[in-house]
């Protein structure tokens, strides 16, 4: 073909569509044999030109342009503006609109739309004035560009003047325009103007329906949303994957799951197979219901699977505690020969919990050269400061690039559990030091630091500079100055804080009535209690079990049952956890029958219930009925837990019921808790109790890992019945198998031989304490010490290694003294230490028993030999 005119060029260059080479080669022929590209010529060439190949090319024909007549040409110019704009060159873009003469609505709709997609919102709403300075009327077009720039800042009252402004101009026939009104009413949580607005539009479409059940959603209105869903098929509009995808988000627990398999059954019934986006929308919202069996069908059904589908598996066997599967899922992931995200690895850090683990994973991302990224840089710090591995906290947080207040805050909270209030005030001034703002969770880290390191001078320090902030109107920070002035003791300024605004709310009073619990001042609790209720604020659970563990004591009964009457009258009375707290209170201030009544008018219960209850009985010793509510408890098929077993076996050992506890301990081991360490010990302590050495001696031979609390349960045993031989070969046997001793095991073992009359093994034991790297004597060990020495008839030496050795001699070391004196008929020294150990507790009555029966003792005594000696 010939070419003769600039139109024929033209409809060549349009033939070639979007193969942009060859509209190129076309165009520059053209140009090549003198033509002049007319105005839809260039406007085709340049509406080819997209994506980062294009531009090159794009820009070569936009300094054609300049040196061309077209340069004033608002077609061209917005072809040119449209092209930077979907070649992602979003500055070139705004640029040329600045240099252009003249505009019309095209042009500043491109522009809005540009300043919009690069988060230029504030720009954007600017540019939209200058529209009616240039005298160019907005169309829908522009609406919709201005009011999605609304809903990304949250700008309702212009979002409103703009709908105004639209149903001025009858726009609203445009079904795109009234979907993003619905958006940003919903972004804006204005969610009544977005249903207002939804039942009034002349027709809707499924996106339409979608808008307003993502709005449902994300105010948690999901039984509206689920309705929706019902009511939009019941007219006939058929759902899409965006509609599944958001009637699932709308099934959030256990209730939903008969929702969600109808749903998975009409989706897999209405298509051959699940796309990748609704398959991972089931995966999220199986484990969400609580059925990760169902899930993990879901994941090994799906005929293709991408990068967010696996993030979603590991994170819903993450969060069902299953880590070690999560673990397998991930290696699995990389040997389908996917490259895990950031994502991947800020699920999967929640899986581990070891040093050793964290630095596996540490090796890991540092492969894939994630260990700048921010976010998983913050949360393997996070992993570090949960190991105790403060240098390594350091070491990943000089790695993170563009650190953001996020990042410091971990650091900051990491320091704070692990090191010194100047540690964590030193991170905040480099903080500054960067430029970066410290935010509420800055401060509520550093008063955390405060509480932790109990912290009084600081605690000023940290308030003032919230104040300078303006941060204290904050209910999270206020009740963080709150709790924080409460562990250091500074009520006053506490309740200072808490006076100072009106507006109290359930967060800043439940953190008052919390340190007043804290601090013994039950009474001062509840007079805040009582002012939320005038005020007309609702308690919360943990406001309540605040309140309830401060009424422990017999004298504040009173107060406690006050409390449960307002609790019975509506607020939290079938809540499981508060009612498990009032009758914590009731058992241990020996209302049993109370209990009794509260457990059997309980709606339901767990076995922590039970296992309070149990404690109840154990605190009344009611050891048989307490074994009776066990029975019970198994009857009904609720299983015990590690701390119910305790409880059982304590009551076992205060009651000596060796039977039970045999019996217990068989139950112990079918339900597979002979792995935990704590009921082993119990174990031991209740056989020792029971008087059973041998089954106790079994029971620590049979553990699978011990601690030192097991070494001195047994050793206990021993020396309970006189084995002090025993005893010591226990003693030596701990440093054979380099566990280290306690003060505990000090004190068991000088008891022990005491007992027996080992006299210059419990010296060596005594003598072996100074030399312990872990402690040093105490004054428990130096009467165990005095008593040893006083019961082989040593009264002079043990009085003076009392003297000698302690500080500040105790009631119980005098009283020792006295009693062995008056074993030995030692009259004088005897009353003498008697007197000195009422001079200590004058209030304890047992002193003068001991006193009087000194004296009568040998008074006796002596009248006893005079009629001896007369007998002689």
């Amino acid at each position: 073909m010939d070419p003769k005119d600039a139109h024929s060029w033209r409809y060549m260059i349009k033939a070639h569509g979007f193969d942009l080479e060859g509209s190129l080669q076309v165009f520059q022929q053209m140009m090549m044999e003198g033509f002049v590209p007319s105005e839809p010529t260039l406007m085709g060439i340049l509406s080819a030109c997209t994506g980062v190949c294009g531009l090159v090319h794009a820009m070569r024909l936009h300094a054609c342009i300049i040196v061309s007549e077209f340069f004033l040409d608002v077609g061209v110019g917005n072809a040119l503006i449209s092209m930077y704009y979907k070649s992602e060159s979003l500055g070139s873009a705004v640029g040329y609109f600045a240099a252009m003469m003249s505009h019309n609505a095209v042009t500043f709709n491109t522009v809005i739309a540009v300043l919009v997609r690069d988060s230029r919102n504030e720009e954007a709403l600017a540019l939209f004035q200058r529209m009616f300075l240039h005298a160019v009327c907005p169309t829908s077009v522009t609406f919709i560009s201005i009011l999605s720039s609304c809903a990304a800042i949250t700008r309702l009252n212009i979002g409103k003047q703009m709908h105004a402004v639209c149903v001025y101009n009858e726009f609203l026939s445009d079904i795109a325009l009234g979907n993003t009104l619905l958006n940003m009413y919903g972004k804006c949580d204005s969610l009544s103007d977005a249903e207002r607005l939804f039942w009034t539009m002349p027709s809707r479409e499924v996106v339409t329906w979608n808008c307003m059940m993502t709005s449902y959603v994300q105010h948690k209105r999901h039984e509206d949303a689920l309705q929706l869903f019902q009511h939009m098929e019941s007219v006939g509009t058929l759902p899409n994957n965006a509609s599944f995808t958001n009637v699932l988000s709308a099934c959030t627990n256990k209730t939903s799951l008969p929702d969600v398999k109808r749903l998975h059954v009409r989706v897999v019934g209405d298509r051959s197979h699940t796309d990748v986006v609704l398959g991972t929308a089931f995966v999220n919202m199986y484990s969400r219901c609580g059925s990760l069996e169902l899930a993990n069908k879901v994941f090994r059904n799906m005929c293709s699977s991408d990068v967010i589908l696996w993030n979603a598996m590991i994170e819903a066997h993450v969060k069902a505690g299953r880590n070690m599967e999560a673990i397998e899922l991930f290696s699995e992931m990389q040997a389908t020969g996917l490259i895990p995200s950031n994502v991947t690895f800020i699920v999967l850090l929640d899986a581990f919990g070891t040093l050793e683990e964290a630095k596996y994973i540490h090796a890991v991302i540092s492969r894939h050269s994630l260990n700048e990224d921010r976010t998983v840089g913050t949360g393997l710090l996070n992993l570090y400061s949960k190991c105790c591995s403060l240098e390594d906290v350091y070491n990943v947080f000089d790695n993170i690039r563009q650190r953001d207040t996020v990042s410091w805050n971990a650091l900051i909270a990491a320091i704070s559990r692990h090191s010194s209030i100047k540690d964590a005030f030193c991170s905040y001034q480099m903080m500054l030091y960067e430029g970066i703002m410290p935010n509420c969770i800055s401060f509520i880290n550093l008063c955390d630091a405060c509480k932790i390191n109990n912290a009084s001078k600081e605690a000023l320090w940290i308030h003032a500079l919230i104040l300078a902030c303006g941060l204290e109107k904050d209910f999270y920070v206020r009740k963080s100055i709150i709790a924080m002035y409460g562990k250091v003791g500074n009520l006053e300024q506490a309740q200072g804080v808490f006076g100072e605004f009106h507006d109290h709310d359930e967060i800043t009073s439940n953190a008052m009535i919390t340190t007043f619990s804290l601090s013994g001042k039950s009474i001062e609790a509840m007079s805040i209690f009582r002012q939320m209720q005038i005020e007309g604020i609702l308690p919360g659970r943990f406001t309540l079990i605040d309140l309830i563990c401060g009424f422990v004591g017999a004298e504040m009964l009173p107060e406690g049952r006050r409390l449960h009457a307002t609790i019975y009258n509506g607020i939290h009375e079938d809540d499981l956890t508060v009612i498990n707290t009032l009758l914590n209170m009731y058992g241990k201030t020996g209302m049993l029958e109370e209990a009794r009544k509260l457990f059997q008018r309980a709606n339901k219960q767990d076995s922590y219930t039970w296992s309070v209850m149990l404690g109840a009985y154990a605190q009344c010793d009611e050891g048989k009925d307490a074994i009776l509510i066990f029975r019970r408890m198994l009857i009904e098929a609720i299983l015990p837990d590690r701390v119910t077993y305790v409880s059982m076996v304590s009551v076992c050992a205060s009651q000596t019921l060796l039977v039970d506890g045999k019996q217990l301990h068989v139950s112990i081991l079918e339900n597979a808790f002979n792995s935990d360490v704590n009921l082993m010990n119990a174990l031991i302590n209740m056989y020792g109790k029971c008087g059973s050495i041998e089954e106790a001696s079994k029971v620590f031979n049979g553990m699978q890992t011990s601690n030192i609390v097991s070494w001195n349960a047994l050793i206990s045993v021993y020396a309970l019945h006189g084995k002090g031989k025993e005893a010591l070969q226990l003693y030596h046997k701990m440093s054979k198998d380099n566990v280290v001793p306690d003060s505990v095991t000090f004190s068991t073992v000088l008891s022990a031989c005491s007992h027996s009359g080992l006299l210059k093994e419990g010296l060596e034991c005594f003598i072996s304490t100074g030399k312990s790297c872990t402690f040093k004597p105490t004054s428990e060990h130096v009467t165990c010490v005095v008593d040893l020495l006083c019961r082989a008839g040593l009264l002079e030496e043990g009085e003076k290694v009392m003297k000698t050795l302690l500080m500040q001699p105790t009631s119980v070391s005098w009283t020792i003294l006295s009693a062995f004196c008056k074993m030995h008929s030692d009259k004088d020294r005897g009353e003498q230490f008697a007197r000195n150990a009422l001079d200590m507790e004058p209030e304890n009555s047992s002193l003068y028993v001991l006193l009087s029966n000194v004296i009568a003792f040998t008074t006796c005594s002596e009248k006893l030999l005079e009629i001896k000696k007369l007998e002689s």
